[in-house]
């Protein structure tokens, strides 16, 4: 009886944990929209989607995107975002778990933040070479 309770307990604590994970995931998210949004102003090869649903960046012929996509709970009717990160050059996306949906907010996050000061910097930036760089090609 004693391992059935604290197994119980073990499986409640681990659901809160991930959902107080997922929710500064959510933080995070809201953050890196709001800076999309001020270097969106400065440049067209940044795109934020109305309600904070999406921000891309316009790499080559296509566009680099992470989706945020609400969904309801069962057991609370709160929303709940899955993440996807897609290109539109292939017309699919990925269903991101925690670990790849941190590493992309942080990604995105660092790209948009050193753009955003070279932009400061220098409003005539060539920003295509900027995001090459960034990106590694």
């Amino acid at each position: 009886m004693n391992k059935l309770i604290f197994g119980l307990l073990l499986l409640v604590t681990q659901g809160v944990w991930a959902q107080l994970d997922w929710k500064d995931l959510d933080e995070d998210y809201k953050k890196l929209y709001v800076l999309a949004e001020r270097v969106s102003e400065q440049t067209n090869q940044v795109i934020v989607g109305e309600n904070a649903t999406s921000v891309g960046i316009v790499k080559g012929e296509g566009v680099l995107k992470i989706d945020r996509v609400a969904h309801k709970l069962k057991t609370n009717q709160k929303n709940h975002f899955k993440y996807y990160f897609g290109s539109s050059a292939s017309d699919s996306r990925l269903l991101l778990d925690k670990i790849a949906t941190e590493k992309v907010i942080r990604k995105y996050t660092d790209y948009l933040s050193v753009l955003k000061e070279e932009l400061n910097k220098n409003r005539d930036a060539k920003v295509d070479k900027l995001l090459n760089n960034l990106f590694g090609s």
